[in-house]
């Protein structure tokens, strides 16, 4: 990481995957339109059509879509500066190689721009420091941990989801399900003030 006062100096890269909704690359968009000195990334999968578009002017799409460890890549962005695509073993390797380098458990997508980052160290592309959003847990992916050879750790927090009691509410067509999700949130928030 590098600190505040650097970032007003020198450009950094921020690399990113693009992830279902985009949040993610929308936060980075936003802080770049505010003046962070950054320039953002799009790192895909093999659902490529990004990559493609802007590396040959391809957006066609490619027939289907196929089923990769980071399942939930929703790769149909409107404005990036440049990108890479990876594999599932780009994946693996790059979750193993944070792991070993780091001790730091990738989710899947985050695997996906963190290997971004080892391809540009490798190739001696770029020197340029670079923050890759992580959005989710690797505990969310235990397969895929366990394709990458490494041991899912559970969080405390996420086990002790398991030990919560499960609710849910059938909703049918014709109810106000907007009332009916309303009124549970107020009953939720009458419970903790008490």
């Amino acid at each position: 990481m590098i600190s505040l006062a650097n970032l007003l100096y020198e450009r950094f890269i921020v690399a990113l995957k693009p992830t279902f909704l985009n949040f993610s690359f929308l936060a980075g968009y936003i802080a770049q339109k505010m003046g962070l000195p950054i320039q953002l990334v799009a790192v895909v999968n093999n659902n490529d059509i990004i990559h493609r578009a802007i590396q040959h002017g391809d957006f066609s799409f490619s027939g289907s879509v196929k089923p990769t460890l980071a399942s939930a890549m929703d790769i149909q962005l409107s404005e990036v500066l440049s990108s890479c695509s990876a594999s599932d073993e780009d994946i693996v390797q790059a979750m193993r190689r944070c792991w070993e380098d780091n001790r730091y458990l990738l989710c899947p997508h985050s695997a996906v721009a963190v290997h971004y980052h080892y391809k540009q160290l490798d190739c001696h592309l770029s020197n340029r420091p670079r923050c890759c959003l992580a959005p989710a847990s690797a505990a969310k992916f235990p397969d895929a941990v366990l394709r990458a050879k490494l041991v899912p750790e559970v969080p405390p927090e996420i086990q002790a989801l398991n030990a919560m009691e499960t609710r849910s509410t059938t909703l049918r067509r014709e109810d106000d399900w907007a009332k009916t999700l309303r009124d549970r949130i107020e009953v939720i928030a009458k419970c903790r003030h008490t």
